[in-house]
């Protein structure tokens, strides 16, 4: 018997790397940019290279993914400034993956204006259908994007698209119409930094105290230079009352051609409450897209995909099957948020006690230290 028969089949080595957690670019002037891995990060795949790498179809969002695809904005209609703009509500409760699907549709309808020819955008730009910047197979993985031709992305939020404080005046809830008073000043404050859209922009009406008029304003600037405009807006926490409702009405109002608002919320009962409002009214031009809790195969899924993703540092950790086939109680993880931290915490500790794949053991700790702290918070 030789000695490698003797000392058995070679183990794995252990895992370096967690790939439950998401990589957000950070920029320092003057130096080179940061990848941070986050835990609790939204995906976005119009600004950052690889992220359209790590988007798992959980629950139900691919169907409502695909339903953006077919129901929402045209990118013929935009493209060549024709009929009227459009809104996307993405609805759901926290965790649920709001902000990740928002930028994955985003995403898409840049992609899709972008190659638009010969009148369209992507030819006002200079650009030839296949030297978009952004091609999957040239640039570095986890580095800013360059965003595409004719397409300016604006996030009225920040990375995880929070208000910051837009929905508040001097600690107090702000009404509809203060509200978007301030996101219009917003949208052209940062549309102003871009000096292609300022020069010779003269329209009265961006000062007008009609807000319809500032983004018909807008509207046809971004028409006259072949550029569409995507807005992504917050959720901003309202309660009841018909807040939401009225506030996505409003943004419906706004939507000018060459301008598509995409504005997520936790609201329940929305439906309902949007069907009533747009009852009647020929061709309202939203899409409604709804968020849900997990299902229990989504446990494999999620598994499934991110240990197989190309491009991240280090090994890719292994889970064993009893893991895998011994899904933990559906309360333990009722969102993706949640889903991806358990993921998380688990390969966590094998890479920090130097195994070479997630054991029965992870789990059943990760779990009970779950149920603990779910069972503290109930208390409470």
């Amino acid at each position: 018997m030789s000695p490698s028969e003797e000392s058995g089949p070679p183990t794995a080595p252990p895992v370096s790397f967690n790939p439950f957690r998401v990589p957000v670019p950070y920029s320092r002037e003057g130096l080179p940019t940061v990848v941070k891995w986050e835990v609790d990060a939204p995906l976005a795949a119009w600004l950052v290279h690889g992220h359209s790498e790590l988007w798992v179809p959980v629950d139900h969002t691919e169907a409502q993914f695909d339903w953006f695809v077919e129901s929402g904005p045209d990118p013929d209609v935009l493209a060549y400034g024709q009929d009227h703009g459009h809104v996307v509500v993405v609805n759901g409760a926290q965790g649920t993956g709001k902000t990740s699907l928002i930028n994955r549709c985003v995403d898409d309808l840049g992609r899709r204006l972008a190659p638009l020819a010969p009148e369209g955008v992507a030819a006002a730009a200079g650009y030839a259908a296949d030297q978009l910047p952004g091609a999957e197979s040239g640039p570095t993985l986890w580095v800013p994007r360059g965003g595409y031709p004719g397409v300016e992305i604006l996030p009225i939020g920040d990375f995880r698209n929070v208000d910051n404080g837009y929905s508040r005046n001097n600690g107090r809830k702000t009404s509809v119409e203060e509200l978007n008073r301030k996101i219009a000043k917003t949208v052209l404050r940062k549309l102003a930094m871009d000096k292609g859209f300022e020069q010779g922009f003269d329209d009265p009406r961006k000062e007008s105290e009609d807000l319809g008029e500032v983004y018909e304003a807008i509207s046809t600037r971004l028409g006259l230079m072949n550029r569409i405009l995507l807005v992504i807006v917050p959720d901003m926490m309202w309660l009841g009352d018909g807040l939401t409702t009225q506030f996505i009405s409003s943004f419906h109002t706004y939507a000018h051609p060459s301008v598509v608002f995409f504005l997520e919320t936790s609201h329940k009962g929305l439906r309902g409450e949007l069907e009533k409002e747009f009852r009647g009214v020929y061709e309202p031009h939203y899409t409604l897209l709804e968020m849900s809790s997990v299902n229990a195969e989504d446990w494999d899924i999620f598994i499934g995909r991110r240990t197989v993703v190309n491009g991240l540092p280090g090994a890719s950790i292994v889970f064993a099957d009893e893991v895998i086939q011994n899904r933990p109680e559906r309360h333990l993880y009722r969102n993706v948020r949640d889903l991806q931290g358990f993921l998380h915490d688990m390969s966590s500790e094998a890479i920090e006690h130097e195994e070479s794949s997630v054991q029965l053991n992870r789990l059943e700790l990760v779990s009970l230290r779950r149920a603990a702290l779910n069972l503290s918070a109930l208390k409470f």
